[in-house]
This record gives C-alpha cells, structure tokens and sequence, in this order.
C-alpha cells in the first residue's frame, strides 16, 4: 500500500465555482480538501494528492453537496493507482450518475437502501435497456467489486469498522448477467457502426479526393486574399474589390446508389470585397455611436493601425462560397451559447448549428484556428449587428488554417486509421523515416522501387510506457499536410513550441511535453496549445460539410475520427491487404484463446509473424493505390461543359481578333488584355489557359522541374519560395489532368476542339509530328 497522506488543515469549501483549469495546482488540492470528508483525510493507503486536478474538479463542482459525495469519494480513493486517471473519470462520472438516477427513479432516502435487491429490481423495470445504462451499471460493479472490496479486505478491523459507512452495497447476484444485456447491446452498437461504415466504404475515395479539393480550393482563395491585402498595403483604397474564376467540387445529389456518387465541378465567379475595421465602420456610420466613428477616423483604441485585421465579405449568393457560404451566412463561425439570447435570429442560428453537427458553432478551442481570434471574432461578433441580411463576412486566414489542420486530420484517419488520441500525438519529435525498397506496378509493368517512408513513434490504446511505443505509416498526402503545418508554426513562433499532451486525453498522464505539430496560439509555458479532442470534431465536420449522409433507416451519419478509422480497416480488407498488416496498421493486439495455447505454441507464432517492414510496404501500396484512384476523380472532374466553355472561349478569340494566341501549354481564351500583368509564369494557374494534350511532355517536363526546385529552396531554408513553386508544381498536375480529359475526349470522338481546326505553326508542327 502507498503510505499515509497527511491532510493539513484547509479552510471549509466556498459557493463559488473554482476554477480547475488554471494550472494552479496548489490552490486545486486545497479546494478539494475542503470538499473530502475529514474521515477520509487519513485514510490510510490513498495517495489523493495523485488525483489530477480535472478529477478534482469534477469532486468539487459537479458532486459538490450532495449526500452521496462520501461513498462517491471513498471509491474513488480505493481506484487511485489501479486506473488511469482518465479512465477513472471516466467511472467516476458514470457511477455518479447512476447513484443519482437511483435516487429519482427509487425513490430511496440513503444508499444503504441499496442492500435491498427490491430496489435494484424495480430499477430495472423503471428503466430503458440502453448502452448508456449499461457502462453506469459496470461502472458500478468494477468500482465496488474490485476497488472497494479489494482496499476494505486489507485494512486493518479498526479502520474497517471507520469507513464501513461510505461502503456501498454491491449488486444483487447475477444481477449484470439478468439485467445488463451486455451481448444485445455492443452487438446493436457495432450493427449502427457497421451500417455507417458500409455507407461510407464505396465512398472511401470520395471523401479522400473531395478532401484534397477543398483544402485546395481554400488554399487559391487566402492566396488571392493574400494578394488583394497587399495592394490595400501598397495604398489602394478599401473596400478593395476583387474575383477570381473557381471551379467548385460538389458531390453529385442526384445518384440513385452509392456506385453512381460522383465530383463534379462547377464553374463561378467569386467576387470579394477585402474590409478592415476602419473601412467597415465609416462605410456603416449609421451603425455606431460618435465615440466609436471618432476612434475610426482618427485611428485611436481598437483601430489603431497595429490592431487593424483584415477581412474579406463575399458579393453573391452563399451556394456560391465554396461549401461553407450557409454557415458564414447563418454566422456558424464563432462560439454560440446554448444558453444565449432568446429572440428569434439567435435561436434560429442554434438550430442550425445543431442541424450541422455544431451545436455551439464551429469554433476551435485554439485562438486563429477555424475562427479568429478572441480580439478579433469579440469584434466581428460585436459588429453583427451592422451586418445585413444575405451579406457574407468572415476572416480567411484563420479558415483556411483551420482547412489545413482538418485536412491532416482526416487523411491520416483515413490512410492508416489512427484514432483520436493518436492523431493529437503526431510530434516533431517521433518523427522517424526509413528508406525501403517496394515493388510497384503501373500500366501492367512491375518495377522496384526506393521510397522513403515516414513513420511517428507512438503511443497506441492500451499503451502506457516509451518501451510500448509502435510506429504509424504517413501517407505521402499526410506528410504534405505536416509539412505545411509545421512551416506555420515555424513562421508564428520561430520554432515549433514544447506543449503538454491534451489534459483531456486518455493518454495525458502517460505523456510529456513535446513538439506536438496539431498545436496553435500556443502560451510561454506550454500548457497551452495542444488541440483538443472536441476541435477535432469541429474541423472533421467542417471539411466535410455539406457531404449529407444518412443511414439504410434515413439517421444521418455524423463522422469521426473513430468512423473514419471503421471506414479505413474495411477499405484495406477490400483492397486484400494482409490481415496481419491491417492488424499491424490499426495497433490490434492479436487474440489469444486458450484453445490456441493447445495447438500453436507462442515460438510458432513468433516465427511465423510477418515482418514489421512487410507490414509497412502493404500499406505503402495502399497509400499509392488511393492516391491513383484520387487523382483519377480529379481527372474526371471537367465534364464536357466545362470543355465546351474552354472551346467557346477560344473562338471568341478568334473572331474578334482573327487569331490564337499560343502558350507553352495551350492556347489563350482571354479575349482582351492579359489579366495577369507582369506575373504570367507560362500561364500556370490562368484560368483563360485552354490546354492542349499535345503538350502534356512539355507540362510534365515542367511539373518535374518545379518540384525540383521547391526540394533546393526548402533544403537552402527559403520555405517561402519553395511553398511558391510547389503551388505552381501542383497547378500543372491540375493541368495535366485536364489535358488527359482532353486526350481521352478525342480519342472516344466525344469532342473535337476548336483549335483544330486552325493551321499550326512550326512549333506546333513539330509537336504533333
């Protein structure tokens, strides 16, 4: 047994609601003893100051006075040392809970009544058979069974006799095999799960690629907001107005089966008008009072140039917004209070919040991340008021960081299945990588090939030592995604910060401070700065909305982390991926029966296992296969409109001018001047570029070219520049594939291009030839 804490003495418990979560230890253990019963100060053995202060603040906030807080707390003494501090939260809250509902359904006056089998009976009629219910019951057994029984058997008689009043009875025999209905329940449960994931398996390459699509799709729009704020930098006035052609990547609505789901694009003209606070306030003057307008014109309190934030309002209708323009219009992109105002705009915006999968808005508990910051979102939030109905305001940057992060996200949950608690681990830190040599096969030919893989070292469920550690395979789409997060982080703080591990995680207590790379706005000491679980929910369903699911039964399906990683493990079954290594990539422990210990001896076992590199490259060649199958969505994206408008543009070209006007991969369809002044770059990533398949060598020649000098720029430190030429390397694969829609177009007779029709020069000549 651990030895007596001695408990000095602490001041009696106040109303006020303490705060736990301030990382002020001390004043946490002394509100505690406040709250514990004098008897169990000393009760020999409980190490309570080992208690983690959330632990400790549920004790004193939640329990707080009630009279089952001495049986509660004495249960929770006996656990200390046997559970995680987690888990223990976890039973603690369950077993509350249950005493709480006993009480209200029974009846009963005090907890001794429970040695009354009728009590426990008549619980079980008044009740719904539940899986909720089910973990209270259990929570109880293991506490009260295990822990208490356990702890009360080794004292001495004198102290048996001293806390036999905070001893709850225990369950009537056979009651969780009578009442529990453990075997129904997991089996419904893993029946729901199993429908949601065989809903989502056919679409496993859709989420991957509409995932890609939109991250993409938000990354053009912050650079042309980018670029719009250094024009208002340079002394053009605001509001500054500003439009880029977008192709938005919508799942079709009008499949009749899952087979039939599809991307397809559609073409729009964003329109922007970039605002800061200055502008927006002498533009609204009715909106605000003389002290407020005073402070704008004369650039004084929050309009001081230094505090000055840019932002961007949408002209046109939210459909348009790439696919979040419902949630900027219902104002989804801030903190919403359950318990706020109670007119009718505020309650209509919850409802749809809880329509969406956020009922209190989709905001990060990271500052900047998703949703501005506390400063700037206090004032967007302030300003709604001079918002008018249908006009679309919100701040870009901060989105598109938070389309970054939820893009990391799911595409390792969906590449190699981690759960939540794993994902929030990944750290510059674990970082290991390990050249293999892999077979690959494309367009019949098999070949070997050196690849370098990148792997974390983590810490998986059940796990609790660095000696238990097991690796993780990033895919090359996940490793591009860090690798952007970290090169913001590099940009924000100089370094990537030492922050601790999610207080809220069920590994929290088994980890330490790292270089956690899912972090942001992270404060001097660390304690600060991690994401939290719930955020990771927030930027999955933000990615992903809009995509409406629903079950066989019409529920819709909310996705997860832990769906998403279900949705993983039947793709690689589907892919006839060893089940070893798909036991290897989901960090399974194998079964152990002991009929097997008969028949395979654990030498046999050991020396028949696959290989942890085998392992490795089966998921390799996972990864590569869902990257082809994504690149070939993106190449099915334009449909024949899109090539139909390209073509159109064309011959108004022609006719207006009598000529085309050829580029290093096309032909321009801009019928006046160029658009893109000194800045043209062989036209990559114009949208009046109208490609020719012709010259695919030539766009492949260049892709190669660029991704070569993104590789010499980030290894000579200029992380800015290489960012620029890996843009212009992936606006030319988009490229490529439009020219291979192109190729396949023509060759099924489907469309034969204007441009054909025209003579060709020498160059083009050549080409063709």
């Amino acid at each position: 047994m651990t030895p007596v804490v001695q408990a000095p003495a602490h001041p009696a418990a106040t109303n006020k609601r303490a705060n736990f979560s301030d990382g002020n230890r001390e004043a946490h253990l002394r509100a505690f003893y406040a709250w514990l019963p004098r008897d169990l100060h000393t009760a020999p053995g409980i190490a309570w100051t080992d208690l983690c202060s959330r632990l400790l603040g549920y004790c004193v906030n939640t329990i707080g006075e009630s009279p089952d807080k001495g049986p509660v707390a004495f249960a929770i003494g006996t656990a200390i040392g046997g559970l995680g501090q987690a888990s223990l939260h976890q039973y603690v809250c369950r077993f509350y809970h249950l005493l709480c509902k006993i009480r209200k359904v029974c009846g009963i006056q005090h907890l001794s009544d429970l040695s009354n089998t009728a009590v426990w009976e008549e619980f079980a009629q008044k009740t719904e058979i539940t899986l909720h219910r089910y973990h209270e019951l259990r929570a109880y057994a293991a506490l009260r069974e295990k822990h208490v029984r356990f702890y009360v058997e080794h004292l001495a008689p004198p102290d048996r006799d001293r806390f036999s009043a905070y001893v709850l009875p225990a369950l009537p025999p056979r009651f969780m095999e009578r009442h529990g209905a453990e075997q129904v329940l997991v089996g419904q449960s893993q029946q729901r799960r199993k429908e949601r994931s065989d809903i989502l398996v056919p679409l496993y390459h859709i989420l991957v690629a509409l995932v890609q699509l939109r991250k993409q799709a938000a990354e053009r729009m912050v650079l042309a907001y980018r670029e719009a704020c250094q024009r208002a930098e340079a002394g053009e006035d605001l509001p500054l107005r500003f439009s880029y052609e977008e192709r938005l990547p919508t799942v079709n609505r009008t499949a009749q089966t899952v087979a039939d789901v599809r991307i397809d694009g559609r073409s729009v003209t964003l329109t922007f008008q970039l605002w800061n606070r200055r502008s927006w306030t002498l533009a609204h003057r009715e909106c605000f009072s003389t002290t407020t307008l005073r402070d704008a014109e004369l650039r004084e309190g929050s309009y001081r140039p230094e505090a000055e934030e840019y932002f961007l309002q949408f002209d046109g209708p939210p459909a348009d917004l790439l696919w979040f323009g419902d949630l900027v219009e219902y104002r989804l992109l801030q903190q919403l209070n359950v318990h706020g105002p109670s007119d009718e705009a505020y309650q209509r915006r919850l409802a749809y919040a809880h329509k969406v999968g956020a009922s209190q808005g989709f905001s990060c508990s990271r500052p900047s991340l998703l949703t501005p910051s506390r400063e700037e979102g206090f004032w967007l939030t302030r300003v709604g008021f001079s918002v008018q109905s249908g006009e679309l305001v919100f701040a870009p940057e901060q989105l598109y960081r938070g389309c970054l992060y939820g893009a990391a996200l799911a595409t390792i949950a969906l590449t190699n299945g981690s759960r939540v608690n794993e994902l929030l681990q990944v750290s510059l830190d674990r970082r290991k990588t390990r050249t293999e040599t892999i077979i690959v096969t494309r367009d019949g030919k098999t070949e070997q090939r050196k690849t370098t893989l990148h792997l974390q070292h983590l810490l998986p469920k059940g796990a609790r030592t660095d000696e238990e550690r097991q690796y993780f395979l990033l895919s090359p789409h996940s490793v591009a995604f860090l690798g952007e997060i970290l090169q913001l982080l590099l940009k924000e703080h100089g370094q990537v910060p030492v922050v601790h591990p999610p207080a809220r995680g069920s590994k929290s207590e088994y980890l330490k401070p790292e270089r956690y790379l899912f972090q942001w706005a992270a404060g001097a000491d660390g304690q600060k700065g991690i994401l939290d679980i719930k955020d990771t929910v927030i930027l999955l369903r933000f990615l992903l909305h809009g995509l409406e699911l629903y079950t066989t039964q019409g529920e819709p399906i909310k996705v997860t982390t832990h769906l998403l990683r279900h949705v993983t493990a039947t793709m690689l079954r589907e892919e006839a991926v060893p089940v070893e290594a798909i036991q290897w990539t989901l960090h399974h422990q194998p079964e152990r029966h002991p009929s097997d210990r008969a028949t395979l001896s654990a030498a046999t076992e050991y020396y028949t296992r696959m290989p942890e590199e085998k392992r490795m490259q089966y998921l390799h060649r996972f990864h590569l296969s869902v990257e082809e199958r994504e690149t070939a969505l993106e190449i099915s994206m334009p449909d024949e409109r899109m090539l139909q408008e390209m073509d159109e543009k064309l011959r108004a070209v022609f006719e207006r001018w009598g000529t085309v006007n050829p580029t290093n991969f096309g032909y321009c369809g801009r019928t006046g001047l160029c658009p893109r002044g000194s800045y043209r770059a062989l036209c990559i990533g114009c949208p009046y570029l109208v490609p020719d398949p012709i010259k695919l060598e030539e766009a492949q020649h260049w892709e190669r070219l660029y991704r070569e000098l993104a590789d010499h720029l980030r290894a000579a430190g200029s992380s800015r520049d290489a960012l620029q030429a890996e843009a212009q390397a992936r606006d030319l694969r988009d490229l490529m594939a439009v020219m291979r829609l192109y190729q396949q177009a023509e060759a099924g007779r489907q469309f034969v291009p204007f441009y054909r029709s025209l003579p060709l020069s020498g160059k083009e000549g050549q080409l063709r030839s």
